[in-house]
């Protein structure tokens, strides 16, 4: 009885981990919009690849952000660059969802070249993990669609690393 119900555990548990996988669906490039200056690489992970940037906001399905940074970028240069791009695509909630910002903003610390941010998002809300150290979800639906679309909003840091991250180069 033991043996069936571990082997029945295993089953459900596997299921529910592969149900759970990830796959790359596209990676961009953050560039400095005057000098065209190579900042990070960003890398957007869904459960199954999706080209329209509407239905990924949208979507409850999780989602993991990365972003490799190629060069050193002060916490201020991200910190403001995030609060613009913020303002410029928040849909819903934006005045909640702003303070949920700031505390992401306040994990940032200035970044050296081959650091890396990972954002896990999912229907609830975001888990930053920045500087090694992993923070407690924030927990907003709206906000987990508002900090994705500083990416995939209608006026992404640059267009190129919209589409990128779309798998639509």
């Amino acid at each position: 009885m033991k043996r069936t119900l571990c082997v029945l555990f295993c089953a459900v548990f596997c299921l529910s981990a592969s149900a759970a996988a990830l796959v790359l669906n596209g990676k961009g490039l953050r560039t400095a919009t005057w000098f065209k200056v190579k900042v990070y690489e960003a890398s957007l992970f869904l459960t199954k690849k999706e080209t329209s940037a509407d239905a990924i906001l949208a979507s409850g399905e999780p989602k993991r952000l990365e972003l490799a940074f190629l060069r050193d970028v002060s916490a201020d240069d991200i910190q403001k660059a995030w609060k613009d791009s913020f303002e410029k695509n928040c849909k819903t909630d934006c005045e909640a969802d702003a303070t949920k910002l700031a505390q992401i903003k306040a994990m940032v610390t200035s970044v050296k070249e081959g650091d890396k941010m990972l954002f896990e998002l999912n229907a609830q809300g975001v888990t930053p993990t920045i500087g090694g150290k992993t923070a407690a979800p924030l927990l907003s639906p709206s906000f987990s669609r508002n900090f994705l679309a500083i990416w995939l909003g209608e006026h992404p840091p640059n267009e190129s690393l919209k589409q990128g991250l779309l798998g639509t180069p």
